[in-house]
């Protein structure tokens, strides 16, 4: 951020750190969502005291869509020593504009790691009639004809158990001699 001059707005909802919410000296990225999960932007490997915001972006395009639209969804400053490091919830294909500037505007140079990790999808309980199939995805259990139970986990999760159709003297089924019938009495 050598030599760089500060344009961006100033963030005084999102980004009031010690006495001081504007982002001094900052330059800009434009960047791409990867995955559906967290991203995030580390300066932790820098000679100066940075602060960094991540703006959710109108367009990918190389249109000039700045001024970007206040507040950041995040906004850091001090997060590993005097360093930045800020985490935001994106979906793939989503663009974001990143500004990396400093403290009361001090400049210096660094590094920016930026890493974009999926969320695995729940987990629950898999259940087919009164069976616990196991903890897995809902996509998972309906793939094996059970019935998903969010945060529910097998083998403690006590699975509901359907009554057979035949439970009521009203919904009797019909049986003939010589002709084999298989049934059951589970609930």
């Amino acid at each position: 951020t050598i030599g760089a001059t500060t344009d961006g707005p100033d963030e005084p909802t999102a980004c009031y750190f010690s006495s001081y919410s504007d982002i001094g000296s900052d330059i800009w990225y434009r960047y791409t969502a990867t995955c559906t999960g967290n991203l995030t932007v580390d300066l932790c490997n820098s000679n100066y005291d940075t602060k960094v915001a991540v703006y959710d972006s109108p367009t990918c395009s190389v249109i000039n869509d700045c001024p970007v639209a206040s507040p950041p969804l995040d906004c850091n400053d001090d997060f590993c020593g005097v360093h930045s490091y800020a985490t935001v919830p994106v979906v793939t294909g989503q663009c974001l504009t990143i500004r990396i500037g400093g403290y009361l505007g001090f400049q210096g140079t660094g590094t920016m790691k930026l890493n974009c990790s999926n969320i695995p999808p729940p987990s629950g309980a898999c259940c087919d009639d009164g069976d616990c199939l196991g903890t897995l995805t809902e996509v998972d259990c309906q793939n094996q004809n059970g019935t998903w139970f969010q945060g529910g986990s097998c083998p403690s999760f006590i699975c509901p158990v359907t009554p057979p159709t035949n439970d009521a003297c009203s919904n009797c089924i019909r049986v003939e001699t010589g002709v084999a019938f298989s049934g059951r009495t589970r609930a």
